[in-house]
């Protein structure tokens, strides 16, 4: 999340030529990462009570689950999760900070890209 982080935030300042952009890069910045920072930290959240299950019935049901193959959603580890994963790890940031840039004007469009960015 950092390195997205860093990278969008170099991309937003990349792309103002004076300092009364500023406030719009920061904006642009802060509406385009919030979304996905939030689903992340719920899934790590998630994942923090997922690692540290005491014995008993819900650990047993985790470790079943971590025995299977194909993984069902919600699986454990993150990067086996066959809905998190794909979403996770094919985030294309360039791609999206082009988005919220050019969206940055229009917030019907903007919130329409937000909706379906979650997915």
């Amino acid at each position: 999340m950092a390195l997205e982080d860093g990278a969008f935030l170099g991309l937003v300042l990349g792309r103002i030529n004076s300092k009364s952009e500023v406030k719009r890069a920061l904006t642009v910045y802060e509406r385009a990462r919030r979304a996905r920072v939030a689903r992340i930290v719920e899934r790590g959240n998630v994942q923090q009570h997922l690692y540290h299950l005491p014995d008993g019935a819900e650990q047993r049901e985790r470790d079943r689950k971590l025995r299977m193959k194909p993984t069902p959603p919600g699986e454990a580890l993150a990067w086996r999760d066959p809905e998190f994963s794909p979403w996770l790890m094919a985030y294309d940031v360039e791609k999206d900070f082009e988005a919220h840039w050019d969206l940055s004007e229009n917030r019907e469009e903007r919130r329409d890209y937000i909706a379906r960015s979650m997915l």
